[in-house]
Parts: C-alpha cells; sequence; structure tokens
C-alpha cells in the first residue's frame, strides 16, 4: 500500500510527557510513514526535539523538524505545519498524547479499502489524572459514510470524532474546508472535523488506537473563566455549522440542533453549579 502519511507533531517547550508520544511511534508494527515536527520556538526541551529526530531515523522512519519564521498562536501553529507537509495524508498527534503499536497499520489499511475517503477517525481512550480511562468507539461505523448521511449526523449529534489525536484526513480536504480557525483556540479542531465530516464522509474504525491524556498543562485547561470560554466557543460552532448549511442549501434538523444548544447550556450551568459547592 503505497499511501503516504505523516505524523504532524506541533511542539513548543515539550516535557517528558513527549516521551510517551514517541515512544509510540517508535513502536509501530508500520513504519511506512514521516514525522514532521513543528517546534513553535522553543525555549526549553530541545534536547527531547533532538532525541526524537534521531531515535526516528534510527528507526527507519523518515523524520524532519521545522521551525516557523516567528513564534505563533497555538492554533495558527497548527495551521503554519500543516501547510509545511507534501504528504497526502496527515494526522495531527499532540506531545503526551500516543497511538497503539498497529495504529498506523490500521490507517493505511482503512485508506486503501476506501479510496473514496478523505476524512478518517478512530476510537480512543480518555485518561485523567485519578480516574479510570474512558474508552470511546461510539460513533465508529467501519464503513464510508457519504456526505449526505454525515451531514445529517453532524446537525443532529454535532462534534462525534474525538480530539485531533484520534482523527487523520487528506491534506487537500484540510485546506477545502477551511483549516483550523484561530479565531475558536477552543473548538478549532471541533468546527474542522465537523465541516470536513459533512463534506466529505467519513470512515470510522471502531477500535481504540489513540489516546488523549487531560493534564494541567492542556491549553483550555487554564483558561481563565472556562466554562464561559467554553460555551461562547461551543455556540460559535454550531452556529457557523447552521450558516454553512443554510447557505448550502442543506436541510437542517431544527429540533435535534436546537438539542444540541440546549445540551451545551445545560452542561455550562452544571460546571458553574459544581465549581460553586466546592
Amino acid at each position: 500500500m503505497s499511501v503516504a502519511l505523516e505524523v504532524l507533531l506541533p511542539l513548543r517547550n515539550p516535557t517528558e510527557a513527549f516521551r510517551t508520544t514517541v515512544e509510540s511511534l517508535c513502536a509501530q508494527t508500520d513504519r511506512h510513514f514521516s514525522v514532521l515536527i513543528s517546534d513553535n520556538h522553543s525555549t526549553s526541551g530541545g534536547e527531547l526535539i533532538a532525541e526524537t529526530l534521531e531515535s526516528l531515523r534510527a528507526l527507519g522512519i523518515a523524520a524532519e523538524k521545522v521551525r516557523p519564521p516567528v513564534e505563533l498562536q497555538r492554533v495558527e501553529h497548527w495551521n503554519w505545519l500543516h501547510r509545511q507537509s507534501t504528504a497526502d495524508w496527515v494526522k495531527p498527534l499532540f506531545a503526551g498524547d500516543w497511538l497503539e503499536p498497529q495504529a498506523v497499520a490500521r490507517f493505511r489499511e482503512t485508506i486503501a479499502a476506501n479510496p473514496e475517503a478523505r476524512f478518517i477517525h478512530c476510537g480512543y481512550q480518555y485518561h485523567e489524572d485519578g480516574a479510570a480511562p474512558v474508552e470511546i468507539v461510539s460513533g465508529c461505523v467501519p464503513r464510508f459514510r457519504p456526505p449526505e448521511e454525515m451531514h445529517d449526523f453532524v446537525m443532529r449529534f454535532g462534534h462525534q470524532f474525538g480530539p485531533p489525536n484520534a482523527v487523520l484526513f487528506q491534506r487537500d480536504a484540510w485546506l477545502a474546508a477551511g483549516a483550523f480557525r484561530p479565531t475558536l483556540p477552543i473548538c478549532a479542531d471541533s468546527l474542522l472535523c465537523c465541516q470536513m465530516a459533512r463534506r466529505f464522509g467519513a470512515v470510522g474504525i471502531p477500535e481504540v488506537l489513540s489516546h488523549f491524556k487531560l493534564h494541567g498543562a492542556r491549553f483550555s485547561m487554564g483558561l481563565p473563566g472556562r466554562p464561559a470560554a467554553l460555551l461562547r466557543e461551543k455556540l460559535i460552532f454550531l452556529s457557523m455549522l447552521a450558516y454553512h448549511a443554510w447557505t448550502e442549501n442543506r436541510p437542517i434538523p431544527w429540533f435535534s440542533f436546537a438539542r444540541l444548544i440546549g445540551r451545551d447550556v445545560r452542561e455550562y450551568f452544571r460546571q458553574i453549579n459544581a465549581a460553586a459547592t466546592t
């Protein structure tokens, strides 16, 4: 299978948690992939980046490092890194997250078996300190679901594709969908996944292939007024989905869509009440 797949690692001051990410890439059973690291003007962790390049190359995995001309904001950095890749398929992966050893093999098998696919998502585990891992494979349908089906799915259920470490997509599809929106620093990935799914269709892999680690260093966890910021972005994100559907003259299941909005508003008040009682 001659699938050009590149793992994209946006970095800024990587810590020891990054070693878990690198170890998972080195453990892949299928090494027919490349790795592109972007160092967003780190002031620490440079030795980890150098070790990563050495470890990957020693295993025959092509690995390169790039650096933007100036320090970028978080989502701007994602976009810059994606534009540097020349691979057909790209797989974002963030420091501290990791892949199962068979992940690349499953990705390449799925691409080869579904030539019409441009967006793929897989099952993942959600890890939070002090809690048992949560396995999420719901919505991972192992067939190509065309744009019409995915449009209805997205407008009824919203974002169901997990974090960026649980998706991969054609680089051209990423460009056509408008890339990540820097104005939505929390929900940029959610909006992009929904737009790609409803525009190009999707294939799900009902198997846990990636792991998302929630920790205090995550960007959204350190935001002041996080519940309000999250609700604001979710409402903007849903409004953009409805706007694009309206301009494309595509149906909107208004009752289900209103339930989505109600769900996010209820979650906001749940978080506010929980914070008030602690």
